[in-house]
């Protein structure tokens, strides 16, 4: 079984030492060991759980949402289902944000042409992007 210290596993796994420690304030990581010293001191069961957390953390999943997954994970029958169900529902999001920036670029992209045709190319003083969103706030 590995031992490994808190910096170490830090340095491994590109994540700062204080990430770690809310991790296993938080209850998301199961507590280490400590030496004499008091340092703390991971099994490879912790350096499991730590990756899934990061790997989690890169997918957007919140803590909470980590936890259930993590919770999902250490059950030796869990159901797929469950663990799709909350992975389609974070892909809902993602389309939904998706969307809505697919709209804000339009938007932009149609001001910026309006002011490249009207006041951009000439320099004028006034600035019709500034024109029309001090018309929005009407």
């Amino acid at each position: 079984m590995t031992k490994i210290l808190i910096g170490t596993l830090a340095k491994k796994m590109n994540c700062p030492v204080e990430t770690i420690r809310y991790y296993e304030k938080i209850g998301l990581l199961t507590a280490p060991s400590r030496t004499a010293g008091g340092q703390r001191v991971y099994n490879d069961q912790q350096v499991r759980e730590l990756s899934f957390v990061l790997e989690a953390r890169k997918l957007d999943f919140s803590l909470e949402t980590i936890s259930t997954l993590l919770h999902l994970s250490q059950e030796p029958d869990s159901p797929c289902k469950s663990t799709l169900e909350i992975v389609e529902s974070k892909l809902d999001v993602v389309n939904r944000k998706i969307a809505d920036y697919v709209l804000l670029k339009e938007s932009l992209s149609s001001l910026a042409e309006s002011c490249r045709n009207t006041c951009g190319t000439q320099g004028q003083d006034d600035c019709c992007i500034l024109d029309i969103m001090k018309k929005s706030d009407d």
